[in-house]
């Protein structure tokens, strides 16, 4: 029986899902903390609740989408400075075992990185630009056989897209974060404004409430929406 190599192309999976299903689920955050305060506002409907949604969710979401973007450009360099990584030239040993197995899959040779971490990974923001990152450590504690079995694991990251999806993911979630706590911040300030007006007071107060509210639930629903992606 015959087997054929897998390529790249068949294995690549679109990273435009990770922000869409996060700007999904902080939408559906959005429209039950807001339905919650209707509850208690006979003079709100379905169709307010709905279109405030989509204002709040589509630009947070917006903003979300360009932070991780921006992230995922600058990943490369970010992480080679946090691990102080040194890059080998094509001539060396590890780079030569590295591009043979990414011929296997039909990718871009990855630039290839050494560290003094007992870890690997990949990065890049596209296959062009990927790099396979070794520790130390594991290329001498490893047998040839796991070696490549690892170094394979990395590039299945590059070919599945699975590094830009998480480095996206991560900038994603560091931006809801951000946002959450300044949103929460002027809600809360607001509401406290509106308790002056004693006619007001009882309605400033729910306000507090439900930013909070929203604030706690969105960055739980974002965190862990981003944490099952990773």
């Amino acid at each position: 029986m015959s087997t054929r190599a897998l390529r790249y192309p068949a294995l690549w999976q679109s990273w435009w899902r990770v922000p869409l299903k996060l700007t999904a689920g902080f939408a559906a955050t959005v429209f039950l903390a807001l339905s919650f305060a209707a509850g208690n506002c006979y003079h709100c409907g379905p169709e307010p609740i709905l279109e405030l949604t989509l204002m709040v969710s589509g630009g947070v979401g917006l903003l979300g989408l360009l932070f991780g973007l921006g992230g995922n450009a600058g990943a490369k360099a970010a992480v080679g400075r946090a691990f102080n990584v040194r890059y080998l030239d094509d001539s060396a040993e590890m780079t030569r075992r590295v591009h043979r197995l990414s011929d296997e899959l039909g990718l871009p040779r990855p630039a290839v990185g050494i560290m003094s971490a007992a870890n690997a990974f990949a990065v890049g923001s596209t296959p062009k630009d990927g790099a396979v990152i070794l520790g130390r450590p594991l290329i001498a504690a490893l047998a040839e056989d796991e070696l490549d079995a690892v170094i394979g694991h990395e590039l299945g990251h590059i070919a599945t897209g699975d590094m830009q999806q998480m480095q996206i993911a991560c900038g994603y979630r560091a931006m809801f974060d951000t946002a959450f706590q300044i949103a929460g911040g002027v809600l809360s300030i607001a509401a406290a404004m509106a308790a002056q007006d004693r006619r007001r007071g009882g309605d400033a107060q729910l306000g507090i409430l439900v930013s909070h509210l929203m604030v706690t639930l969105g960055r739980v629903t974002v965190a862990a929406g981003a944490e099952v992606m990773l």
